[in-house]
């Protein structure tokens, strides 16, 4: 029970973790819409490589007795100060970029139907098997806080894997309900295994060693 726990809790983080790398490109470009055009067109994030291009550009002008040359320098320096003025911007950027590749190395998605599935199948025949086993050693079944939880753990489990169809689909309501019963499912788990402890307890007390 505890192993199926510590999957649960698991398959829960790797969820999470999945949800917040499909929004990660959202955000990406929410904020690439704050940068900049330029006197050379729409720039993109990382900032640097085309600040260093202006400011090598600015050195190369330098003494040059063009007649264009003054102007070509003020439209650089107007270029330089409307990047210099979004490198915060650019900055969460570039953040948000190498928290999605970060997260694009870890699997999760791989990961995430991993546990689900173990989940599904092993959880569903344990939490089955544990109260046929109780029926068959003592003729009945014990109404109490583990039974109810497990109960409520194991449709759960079918309830939230019922939404993958639609979640597939791109159905941000059933991406949410999936989450809220598995953040539901989890908390009733852990007061699961609580309960089990004590009853554990008492048929140490009980057993003639």
């Amino acid at each position: 029970m505890i192993l199926l726990f510590g999957t649960s809790f698991y398959s829960g983080v790797l969820g999470l973790k999945w949800r917040r790398l499909r929004e990660i490109p959202t955000e990406i470009k929410s904020l690439s819409e704050g940068l900049p055009k330029i006197s050379t067109g729409k720039v993109s994030s990382p900032l640097s490589t085309t600040i260093s291009t202006i400011k090598s550009e600015l050195v190369a002008l330098e003494g040059s007795e063009d007649n264009d040359t003054p102007s070509k320098v003020d439209s650089l320096k107007k270029d330089l100060a409307a990047l210099t003025s979004v490198l915060d911007l650019d900055s969460k950027i570039i953040q948000l970029t190498n928290e999605r590749k970060s997260l694009l190395g870890d699997n999760l998605r791989d990961k995430h139907w991993l546990t689900g599935s173990v989940l599904l199948g092993v959880g569903v025949s344990v939490s089955i098997l544990g109260a046929f086993n109780t029926y068959l050693r003592t003729g009945k079944l014990f109404p109490g806080p583990h039974l109810y939880a497990g109960m409520a753990v194991t449709i759960l489990w079918a309830v939230a894997a019922s939404l993958v169809p639609a979640m597939q689909k791109g159905d941000e309501n059933a991406r949410s309900a999936h989450i809220a019963l598995n953040s539901i499912n989890v908390a009733l788990f852990g007061w699961q295994v609580v309960t089990g402890f004590d009853i554990l307890a008492k048929v140490w007390e009980k057993a003639p060693w």
